[in-house]
């Protein structure tokens, strides 16, 4: 490897090497005799192979006060969307993996694409104010994202933004829908029917 110039940058994108040992939060890769720990969520784990075979990681590498973080990803698009958590106040590399270790990709972006909190907020760690900041800060960067990455982000609708959609074609603004349909799910919660929330929506509305 050659020797980085003077205050250049020096960043691994990516490793390539054989497995020494893997556990479910890391993994040690032997790359030309020397060997990288790295970090990594769970989603990642259950795509390694077995060790002493060849793996390929795309990588993150995050500089500390007191350390450096190497953290790998079995796709681009969760390295993009981990480099996304943590560039949200009050999210760092610990919490973005134990995000992505507990929801699957697709479905957070799904449930930040439709600003459900109830699928972020239900991750240790994560209250109804930090999942309400990491949807707004983020439902724009991750659509393109996705895009660029090539990958088709199948965001349905859920029974929250349903309703929202209809008290709107009804005539309430969004805040005014919005604030409607916050009230009804707090006391009734996500599961319950487009249909239901709606109804009731209608009766916080008034």
């Amino acid at each position: 490897m050659p020797r980085p110039e003077e205050g250049e940058e020096v960043l691994i994108a990516s490793l390539r090497g054989k497995i020494a040992r893997k556990s479910p939060d890391k993994v040690e890769i032997a790359v030309g005799g020397v060997g990288f720990k790295v970090l990594i969520p769970f989603s990642t784990y259950q795509a390694l192979p077995a060790e002493r075979e060849e793996v390929s990681l795309f990588t993150s590498m995050q500089v500390k006060e007191n350390g450096i973080d190497l953290i790998g990803f079995a796709t681009e698009a969760e390295r993009e969307v981990f480099e996304l958590l943590i560039s949200v106040s009050g999210v760092g590399v610990k919490l973005a993996l134990t995000i992505l270790s507990g929801i699957k990709i697709d479905d957070l972006v799904n449930s930040i694409m439709s600003e459900d909190r109830s699928l972020l907020s239900s991750v240790s760690g994560i209250g109804q104010k930090t999942a309400g900041r990491v949807i707004l800060e983020l439902k724009e960067k991750v659509a393109k994202v996705m895009a660029s990455a090539g990958i088709s982000a199948h965001v349905k609708i859920t029974q929250v933004e349903e309703a929202i959609m209809a008290l709107e074609a009804l005539g309430y603004s969004r805040y005014e829908a919005k604030r409607a349909v916050d009230i009804v799910i707090k006391e009734i919660g996500t599961q319950q029917s487009s249909e239901t929330i709606i109804r009731e929506a209608l009766k916080a509305a008034v």
